[in-house]
């Protein structure tokens, strides 16, 4: 086919390409499809593991579509992110006019400055392909990059084994066969609480901002 089967929109080369989440993407079966509209049904799907809208296979492909981590992160959140201005208003009460950041909430770095540096981004991009790999459901995976990208920020990490330590030293010496509360891990390493704004509109959404 020469068009995505959900958006039914032509494919395009990459030189044409006003946004990197229009970039095509092949699942595993062979059929292809807008990166965007890929995002949207592992996202409503709650991991990598969709159907083929055509075909019904399993996809099994996580493969990235680009080298770049900066590209990849860009791609999994709205493409509105580093493109329209920060939510926030200035104290004059005018609209901040300076560009939102990188899961940053929507915000600029001015009025949110604990931001993921470029040189962890690799590190995040790690740690959401795990968790997409994963079952949980859409609600639970906002929580979850956000308190990855908290634990990258605040903790001595490197690697991704290095992040799923302070999951799994939380369910051990909490005694617990699986997080039920999530704000309460939040509270045990004493990482800020995200704005229930930000969730309610990455839940509504199905988008990361």
């Amino acid at each position: 086919m020469d068009c995505c089967s959900i958006c039914l929109d032509p494919f395009k080369n990459e030189d044409s390409l006003k946004k990197k989440e229009d970039i095509t993407y092949i699942l595993s079966c062979g059929h292809k499809l807008h990166y965007k509209c890929f995002r949207g049904l592992i996202y409503r799907g709650n991991n990598f593991f969709i159907e083929c809208p055509l075909c019904r296979c399993i996809n099994d492909s996580i493969k990235k579509p680009f080298d770049n981590p900066e590209d990849n992160l860009r791609v999994l959140c709205s493409h509105k992110v580093g493109n329209v201005r920060c939510l926030c208003t200035t104290k004059n009460g005018r609209i901040c006019k300076r560009k939102s950041r990188l899961f940053n909430y929507g915000r600029c770095y001015q009025h949110h400055k604990n931001i993921i540096t470029k040189d962890k981004y690799k590190l995040l991009e790690d740690c959401i392909y795990f968790i997409l790999m994963q079952r949980n459901n859409w609600f639970i995976k906002i929580h979850l990059f956000d308190i990855c990208k908290k634990l990258i920020i605040h903790k001595k990490v490197e690697t991704l084994g290095d992040v799923m330590f302070y999951f799994y030293k939380y369910i051990t010496v909490k005694n617990l066969r699986g997080i039920n509360d999530y704000y309460d891990l939040y509270d045990y390493y004493h990482l800020e609480r995200p704005s229930l704004l930000w969730v309610n509109y990455c839940f509504k959404n199905v988008i990361i901002i």
